[in-house]
């Protein structure tokens, strides 16, 4: 007997720009003043490129979760949204510390692991409630 095949269904709008919203807001409307006065213009960039790539690995997740829903896909969604989430954020890390910079001496990791909490919990929120 051959194993059913995952439905294929587009994500929600909704509960997608939901998590892109809390996101934004809390992420850079939080953060931005700070890394603004205290790296001027390369913090600020440091954190909009952190969020961005959380807010990106999110999304993708987010994606593949919907596409695997179901009772029968249930690790495979948690398995394979969990590893684009975070191999984004760390092939992020990695191409930003491997080649210095602003970026790097901005503090892009941290503001990368900061981003990552938040936008790991508006899309746990967003997909509980999917």
């Amino acid at each position: 007997m051959t194993p059913p095949v995952p439905h294929l269904r587009r994500p929600n709008p909704a509960i997608v720009c939901r998590a892109v919203l809390v996101t934004a807001v809390v992420c850079l409307g939080l953060v931005a003043p700070i890394a603004y006065y205290g790296w001027d213009w390369p913090g600020l960039g440091a954190a909009v490129a952190a969020a961005l790539c959380c807010c990106g690995g999110a999304l993708a997740a987010l994606a593949l979760a919907r596409w695997f829903r179901g009772p029968d896909h249930l690790l495979a969604s948690v398995l394979v949204g969990m590893s684009v989430r975070m191999g984004v954020a760390l092939a992020a890390v990695l191409v930003v510390q491997l080649g210095g910079g602003p970026l790097a001496e901005a503090g892009f990791v941290y503001y990368l692991l900061m981003f990552y909490s938040v936008t790991l919990a508006a899309e746990t929120v967003a997909v509980v409630r999917a």
